[in-house]
This record gives structure tokens, C-alpha cells and sequence, in this order.
């Protein structure tokens, strides 16, 4: 999904699917991005990301029926750098 909204190839998201995704917690530090599972964000949050499971769902449809990818190293690049703006936000840069 990530890779289709910094391409800008999807957008016009409502504002409950974006905060599901956001509320979402996942871990990045192996290869492979593994998201928590649903009935575990469901206690923490105390409703089921039903809306942002859609949006995938509807997002791996088109993938699957487009054969349409984006370019992954340009979205890793992309991507690092909004984490970097991200994190600056959390950490105050030595001047």
C-alpha cells in the first residue's frame, strides 16, 4: 500500500481508513515488513481496522488485474526520506 501512495497511484483515502492505517503497529527490521495481527490491534484500540483491511484488499485487486508495480528502489528511497522527516519530529537534531 505504501509503495502505491507515494507514487501517488492511489489516493482520496477517508479519514478513518488513514487513521487505521496509522494506528497500525508494525515491525520493519527484517526483510520482509510483517504487520501486527488484527485481533491484537483490536485490544489495544478497541475496534478491528476493518476499513484499512478493504482498502489492501481492494489495492491487491487492482495490482493483481493491472500487472502494474511501482518502482521499488525509487519508493525505498522515497520512503526513507519521510521516515527521516518523520523522526525529526520525535528528535530534536544537534545544530
Amino acid at each position: 500500500m505504501r509503495k502505491w501512495v507515494i507514487e501517488e497511484r492511489i489516493g482520496g483515502l477517508d479519514l478513518p481508513t488513514l487513521q487505521e492505517f496509522c494506528a497500525r503497529m508494525f515491525d520493519d527490521s527484517k526483510r520482509k515488513i510483517a504487520v501486527e495481527p488484527k485481533s491484537v490491534m483490536k485490544v489495544w484500540t478497541g475496534k478491528s481496522p476493518d476499513l484499512a483491511d478493504a482498502a489492501v484488499v481492494l489495492l491487491d485487486l487492482a495490482r493483481k488485474t493491472s500487472g502494474s508495480e511501482p518502482n521499488s528502489r525509487k519508493i525505498d528511497e522515497v520512503w526513507e526520506r519521510m521516515v527521516r522527516n518523520a523522526d525529526s519530529l520525535y528528535h530534536e537534531t544537534a545544530e
